[in-house]
């Protein structure tokens, strides 16, 4: 769950603060939350969401500097921060220890299971999920529906919207080029496309830059993109005209700021190269060498076999629809980007992610550079180039999220001990939900 922000009312003691606040949620009165906001100075739009997914909150009892309470449909912990800033946040893990207890080698399996057995039964995830170790299948669940006006249910294979995991797919391309020699890391973007129109962009931005989203350039998701008919960014060279003459934002190098438009202009210089387009380049050097024959960049407006709607609880603005959740189609690019969006199946990713860590997409010393934490995103171990990175007891977890409204996906490969977690869902956040818990036990096991 995100950071949430609770203001303590003067005259309040934490407690007293902390009981306000777990009446307002377990009302269901989205009147009552707002009012308590009101009086807090914040907003209750995401409070109303964790409220929909808990079914109830309860106080556990008190921990170091808060309280820690339990979100009974999908069991997961959050504290209730009273200093030194008071919050909402996940809890750590020895903060659970009592209610959670460490899992074992042998018990993992089972422990996973009755998990997501229980997410189901709540019907707190919609998607897909798979724990592998090696070549071995562990835990493979599925549940929810792919249309819920025509009640087609999610299988297996269902194909599920990327996000921002497709940023795999352009980092891997980009390092084939680098470890084949002809391009290089610090490559200035000019030197690969002279004819950028943007000389701060061509003269300063590299590749590192680009991959580890310390270019300085602005966004992709601008205005123009989120309030026009999303059919007009259907191509790179469409999309390009939203950032690429835009300023800097900062010196390219000096510091961080998640970057779309830094991925789509990598797919414009895998283009140049190339001379071909991205996603023809991407089925050429990725999808079909291995297999990924249900990966693509499929288009909203063209009907694709066993394709998942994303169904979400809230407008663009966080706002919640009172009424149920309703489709992204609307909200959501119209075509994926080198940035994100394609579409894939879990059975695809399994076959991407064995890839990688067979050195048969990129060279494994290649792969170690692009999963070298770079101090991006959030602090040190946070982000490689083009890789997200979480630091596991013994080894360093590689891979990737995606998220939008109605959709989730994560991609986790650990190198050392084996283990691959692979989910996707198409309701808001339940695939990230639903992994963190998967991934807790998982390190239990790494560290006993």
């Amino acid at each position: 769950m995100s950071l949430l922000l609770v203001t303590l009312l003067q005259g309040d003691t934490p407690r007293q603060s902390l009981d306000r606040w777990l009446r307002a949620m377990n009302s269901g009165d989205l009147a009552l939350m707002k009012a308590f906001h009101t009086e807090n100075h914040d907003l209750a739009h995401a409070d109303w969401d964790v409220a929909r997914r808990a079914g109830k909150l309860t106080l556990v009892r008190d921990v170091t500097g808060g309280f820690l309470v339990k979100l009974e449909k999908t069991n997961e912990y959050n504290v209730f921060i009273t200093d030194p800033e008071p919050g909402i946040r996940p809890a750590r893990r020895d903060e659970i220890f009592d209610e959670v207890p460490r899992a074992t080698a042998s018990t993992l399996v089972r422990r996973v299971q009755d998990h997501l057995n229980l997410l189901v039964r709540n019907d707190r995830f919609s998607g897909s999920i798979t724990l592998m170790k090696g070549d071995k299948t562990l835990v493979e669940r599925t549940a929810g529906y792919a249309h819920l006006g025509y009640g087609v249910k999610n299988r297996p294979d269902t194909k599920f919207n990327l996000a921002s995991m497709g940023k795999m797919f352009t980092a891997a391309m980009v390092a084939k080029r680098v470890e084949s020699g002809r391009w290089k890391l610090d490559s200035k973007v000019g030197e690969i496309w002279p004819e950028v129109p943007n000389p701060a962009i061509r003269d300063k931005v590299t590749l590192r830059h680009l991959l580890s989203h310390r270019s300085g350039m602005a966004d992709l998701f601008t205005d123009e993109f989120m309030m026009g008919s999303k059919d007009r960014w259907k191509t790179v060279a469409q999309t390009l005209p939203l950032f690429i003459a835009k300023p800097l934002q900062f010196e390219p190098g000096s510091t961080t700021a998640y970057s779309n438009a830094g991925f789509v202009l990598l797919g414009k210089l895998l283009e140049v190269d190339s001379r071909k387009d991205y996603w023809k380049l991407a089925e050429e050097e990725i999808f079909k060498p291995f297999g990924m024959r249900d990966t693509g960049a499929y288009e909203v407006d063209q009907d694709t076999p066993n394709l998942a709607f994303g169904y979400t609880n809230t407008d663009g603005e966080g706002v919640p629809f009172l009424d149920g959740p309703r489709n992204n189609l609307f909200m959501h690019v119209a075509k994926g980007s080198p940035a994100g969006g394609a579409y894939s199946t879990i059975p695809d990713i399994l076959k991407f992610s064995k890839a990688l860590r067979e050195g048969k997409i990129i060279r494994s010393d290649t792969l170690k550079t692009m999963t070298e934490p770079t101090g991006s995103l959030g602090g040190p171990g946070s982000y490689g180039l083009g890789f997200q990175l979480w630091s596991v007891p013994g080894e360093q977890v590689y891979g990737h999220t995606g998220g939008f409204p109605g959709i989730a996906g994560m991609m986790l490969v650990y190198p050392k001990s084996g283990y691959t977690v692979i989910a996707f869902s198409n309701r808001d956040f339940e695939a990230l939900s639903a992994t963190s818990r998967v991934r807790m036990l998982i390190a239990d096991t790494l560290g006993l």
